[in-house]
């Protein structure tokens, strides 16, 4: 009980004890915003690049996978896989149509994927909520009104036309007295990424627009073309992925890339919880057998992967400086305490002349550096987010200054990480150097001597 009385005494009555309280506070609250906003970036970038990509994926290296959807079956079979999902990707050309006219000037390089919107759903990769995205001004906006697009692969015209087919059906039955007039068969739907459709690269796209995809053989000729119209949009989050991605049904992806009922690779969605080394293993052993070599790929191998480790290597670069900055307040600490012990010669020196033990005097300054860095720890916790959760509206709105670009980071949300563990790693640090910044000045108010002191004072 001496103990801690008296360090709460200390601490409550000298202002010295309150300057190294703000520096522990302030060594804190710094790292933990800078560090919450750095992993809140990690994190955003994760979840952008997950989110176009499956748990793995089987790409084949020198022949195409023929029957794709009977070996999906097979492979979604095997224990730990949830589901598989063929397609069939290749770089291509899109030309668009002005003014009914295909003109080769107006070429744009994409990459196409020839897919099956029902097995993306079933391997988690692409959801409907990933439809419709607006124009890139502004990543807040709502979704298009349906009038301006279409529904997946099915364009406004198809819509249109199965409308009508309707209708025909009816005259068909004799509960209409006219045919409806001839009307032209609409073309197959294309799903282009938001920043290819509105971005520079689109120019002038827009949905219900002709394209042209052709994919050249190299040999100055052409390994298919199709003609296809912007039914939809679609925004994977990730910018690389939605300046190229076009996205077309598999049997028309497959016309187009020279395929006939064949695949280029399989994305697989494993069970949750499962480790995706072990599942990769499983894979490798049990795969059903097909001809030519093959590759098995993880999503964080990706080839998006060098941006996310490019960012994790900056996080951890600044890691290091904010543990920096946090050992730094060890030398203030020890210069407060220092500076209270001196002030406290007289003090220490009547509690040892009544009895304290040496182990009681190095107590009370121990327990006095461990209230200031715990408190002071809660402290910069609570700063630190306060400054992460205003941070964005702040800056906004009363500075005009955007922290968190767009076209930066592609998301309207502030990259922030609200995850504890960064506050009460430099918590324990800062623990750690207190303790260290305290014991020099605790040693040395235990080798007081209380019959000089006393003296001294007399």
């Amino acid at each position: 009980m001496l103990v801690w009385h008296v360090s709460l005494r200390y601490l409550r009555t000298r202002r010295a004890a309150w300057l190294a309280l703000a520096a522990v506070t302030l060594s804190v609250a710094a790292p933990v915003a800078v560090m919450g906003v750095m992993q809140g970036w990690v994190d955003i970038m994760a979840r952008q690049i997950r989110a176009a990509e499956t748990d793995l994926s089987i790409r084949h290296l020198s022949e195409d996978i023929t029957d794709p959807h009977s070996y999906s079956a097979q492979i979604s079979a095997l224990p730990e896989i949830e589901a598989a999902a063929p397609f069939v990707k290749g770089a291509a050309m899109m030309c668009p149509q002005y003014r009914g006219v295909f003109t080769s000037a107006a070429n744009i390089p994409c990459q196409v994927e020839g897919i099956s919107w029902k097995d993306e759903e079933r391997i988690h990769r692409l959801s409907p909520s990933m439809l419709h995205p607006p124009p890139i001004e502004d990543l807040k906006a709502p979704d298009l009104p349906p009038e301006e697009r279409g529904s997946g692969f099915l364009t406004p015209l198809w819509r249109s036309h199965l409308a009508l087919s309707g209708l025909d059906m009816a005259v068909g039955m004799g509960c209409m007295p006219a045919a409806l007039p001839p009307r032209f068969r609409p073309r197959a739907g294309a799903i282009l990424g938001r920043e290819l459709i509105y971005g520079e690269m689109g120019g002038h796209l827009q949905t219900g627009q002709a394209l042209r995809l052709i994919l050249p053989n190299g040999k100055g000729g052409l390994t298919g073309e199709v003609l296809v119209e912007a039914s939809d949009t679609l925004g994977t989050g990730v910018m690389e992925i939605d300046k190229t991605m076009v996205l077309l049904p598999f049997n028309i992806g497959g016309a187009l890339m020279g395929l006939k009922d064949a695949a280029s690779g399989i994305r697989i969605d494993v069970a949750p919880h499962t480790n995706l080394d072990d599942a990769r293993t499983l894979l490798g052993r049990h795969l059903p057998p097909v001809p030519g070599s093959y590759d098995i790929i993880r999503w964080d191998e990706q080839a998006s992967r060098n941006m996310l480790e490019s960012i994790k290597v900056q996080k951890n670069i600044l890691f290091f400086i904010m543990i920096i900055v946090v050992i730094i307040s060890v030398f203030i600490v020890y210069a407060v305490f220092s500076t209270l012990v001196s002030e406290k010669r007289h003090d220490i020196g009547t509690l040892m002349g009544i009895g304290a033990r040496r182990s009681q005097i190095v107590g009370i300054f121990l327990a006095a550096g461990l209230l200031t860095t715990l408190i002071g720890g809660f402290l910069g916790w609570g700063i630190g987010w306060l400054l992460l959760g205003v941070l964005l509206p702040l800056a906004e709105t009363q500075l005009g200054i955007s922290l968190f670009p767009q076209d930066v980071f592609y998301t309207p949300e502030a990259p922030v990480s609200w995850d504890p563990i960064i506050p009460l790693t430099f918590m324990g640090i800062s623990l750690v150097v207190g303790l260290i910044g305290t014991v020099l000045p605790a040693l040395q108010a235990s080798r007081i001597d209380p019959i000089h002191t006393l003296r001294e004072n007399g």
